[in-house]
C-alpha cells in the first residue's frame, strides 16, 4: 500500500509548515511526501519536493492550485492520497489502521460538511448524525484533511470546476466526486476540523481546546485542524 501525503502550504505559513516537519512528518518515513507550495518557496524543503503550480497565487486561486496539483500527482505512483493543510496534525498510525481495513476502491473520506442550499449556512457532520444528510446542495469532506484513492481521483478529476463557490477547493473536490457518483465516506469519528458544534464555521461552533485536540489524537482520530505551530508541537509532545 503506497500512501502519498500532500501538505498544502504557502510562503507565509513557514512557521506552521516547520512545526509539521518537526513533528508528525517525522513519522511518515514509510510514505511519500510532497508540499503543495507557491513560487516564493524553494524547490525542496527538508528534502521534500515543493510543487509550485501557480505564479503569484492568491487565496481565490486555491481551487486551481489543487486541481493542477492533483493532475500532477496523478503522474506519480500511489494508492491513496492524503491532502492535509499545514495547520493540521496527522496521526499516521491511525491513518494506516483505517486504510488497512478499507475495501472501497473509490475511496473519498473525511469529515463531512453539507450545504442545504447554494448559500450559507452549512453544517458539519458530527458523531451520531444520520449520515449522509437526506438532502443537500453541496456535500464534501472538510479540507483540513481528507483521503482519496487513486482510482477515485482518476474518475473525478475531469469534473473539477475551478470556479468553485466561495473559492473552496474542498467543495470543488466534493462536487466533482458527487458528479462522478463517488459518495463521501463521512467519518467525523476519525477526521476532525478543529471545531465542536454544527454550523460551519462561526455559526454555532467553537474551536477545540488543546486538551480536546490531544484527546482526539490519543483516541484513534486521524487528524485535527485549525492549529498554530505551538499547538502542533503541543499535540506531538503528548503523543510521544
Amino acid at each position: 500500500m503506497n500512501i502519498l501525503i500532500s501538505i498544502l502550504s504557502y510562503h507565509g505559513s513557514s512557521e506552521r509548515l516547520k512545526a509539521c516537519l518537526d513533528t508528525w512528518v517525522k513519522n511518515c518515513h514509510a510514505h511519500d511526501l510532497i508540499i503543495l507550495g507557491d513560487d516564493k518557496m524553494p524547490d525542496r524543503i527538508s528534502d521534500i519536493e515543493v510543487y509550485k503550480p501557480l505564479v503569484n497565487e492568491k487565496y481565490r486561486d486555491l481551487p486551481k492550485k489543487i486541481k493542477t496539483s492533483f493532475e500532477y500527482l496523478l503522474t506519480k505512483e500511489w494508492d491513496y492520497l492524503v491532502k492535509i493543510d499545514d495547520d493540521a496534525y496527522l496521526n499516521t498510525t491511525n491513518l494506516l489502521n483505517f486504510l488497512k481495513n478499507n475495501i472501497e476502491p473509490n475511496l473519498y473520506a473525511g469529515q463531512g460538511i453539507h450545504f442545504p442550499s447554494s448559500k450559507h449556512p452549512c453544517y458539519l457532520s458530527n458523531i451520531r448524525d444520520d449520515l449522509p444528510p437526506k438532502s443537500f446542495k453541496y456535500y464534501y469532506a472538510q479540507g483540513g484533511c481528507y483521503v482519496i484513492s487513486k482510482k477515485a481521483l482518476e474518475i473525478s478529476i475531469s469534473n473539477m470546476d475551478i470556479s468553485a463557490p466561495f473559492f473552496a477547493e474542498d467543495l470543488m473536490v466534493g462536487k466533482s466526486m458527487n458528479e462522478s457518483n463517488i459518495l463521501l465516506e463521512d467519518r467525523p469519528d476519525l477526521f476532525n476540523c478543529g471545531f465542536k458544534g454544527k454550523g460551519w464555521h462561526n455559526m454555532g461552533t467553537r474551536k477545540n481546546t488543546d486538551k480536546e485536540n490531544i484527546d482526539l489524537m490519543q483516541s484513534g482520530y486521524i487528524s485535527t485542524h485549525k492549529l498554530n505551530a505551538q499547538k502542533i508541537y503541543k499535540i506531538h509532545d503528548q503523543l510521544r
